[in-house]
């Protein structure tokens, strides 16, 4: 009987302990992530959705930290959304060996986390690991062989998004503002000839900005003179300015303008002048005697 006995619980003990290897098999299987940290400093910097050619295994996202602190993204998230249709979104979670290092960026490459962005109406959000929306980019059409870039505005606190050559993990552009007075201009519909503007400053400094032939086209259709008040928004490369946005803060008025004016102005002005130069002189001098006294003496 013990002989029985030993034996059914020497099978007990085996039987354990193959089920406890199976099972640590595949507990081994199911990766165990550990939350991140929890940070509004990473933002979405740059995204390449439609490169020359085949798209397969080229695209990219970029990420970056502008914060201070390495950040952790453990189970962070990034969805990739067909704003055209519904459809469930291509959701790709971050493990805990992610980490973006301070004032650094991050490159989700498409071939490592299986994903492909769409070349038309496709938004990307960012979250963190408890849902909270950090970051959102979107656009309906992609522009081939360029990324959407999220660019700052030198001296500014203000951000914009544009399309423009791909920067992948180094600085995105830097634009600046400049605003002031247009002192010379050159926009030419030839194109053979580098247009140009030339600027004066509130600072009292001459900026000379060579235009693309895209931006040359746009300000054709735009009047703008010399002594106009214009804001422009330019990036600067190999020396040269860029128009990227512009608007007229301030238009001058045409000379021919100011001379009717100012000459409706002394008409106008002139009128009771000497309206009242005669009330006073005929008050004062009588003319109605006098007029009177020259008929007695012709009468005489």
């Amino acid at each position: 009987m013990k002989n029985k006995h030993i034996s059914k619980i020497a099978k007990f003990l085996v039987f354990l302990a193959l089920f406890c290897q199976i099972n640590q098999v595949s507990w081994a299987k199911k990766t165990i992530i550990k939350n991140g940290n929890l940070s509004t400093s990473i933002v979405i910097s740059e995204i390449f959705p439609n490169p020359k050619g085949s798209d397969t295994g080229k695209e990219w996202i970029e990420l970056f930290n502008k914060g201070n602190n390495n950040i952790n993204l453990g189970n962070w998230s990034l969805s990739i959304t067909n704003t055209g249709k519904n459809t469930k979104p291509k959701i790709i979670k971050f493990s805990d060996k992610t980490t973006i290092e301070a004032n650094s960026s991050l490159i989700v490459e498409s071939p490592k986390h299986k994903f492909s962005l769409l070349n038309k109406n496709c938004k990307i959000e960012l979250k963190d690991f408890v849902g909270k929306s950090i970051d959102t980019i979107a656009y309906q059409n992609s522009q081939e062989n360029l990324s959407l870039s999220l660019v700052k505005i030198h001296n500014t606190p203000k951000n914009l998004t544009t399309w423009e050559t791909p920067t992948k993990g180094i600085t995105n552009s830097i634009y600046y503002e400049i605003e002031g007075e247009i002192k010379k201009k050159n926009i030419s519909s030839d194109k053979n000839i580098q247009s140009s503007i030339e600027i004066r400053t509130k600072e009292n400094k001459t900026i000379n900005i060579h235009l693309t032939q895209k931006n040359n086209s746009e300000l054709i259709n735009v009047t703008i003179k010399e002594k106009d008040q214009v804001l422009f928004l330019i990036e600067k490369e190999k020396n040269k300015n860029y128009l990227l946005d512009f608007k007229i803060t301030k238009k001058a008025s045409p000379i021919s303008n100011n001379k009717e004016n100012t000459e409706n102005w002394l008409y106008y002005s002139l009128i009771p002048i000497i309206l009242g130069t005669t009330y006073l002189f005929h008050k004062t001098f009588g003319l109605h005697r006098i007029v009177k006294n020259l008929d007695n003496v012709s009468s005489g």
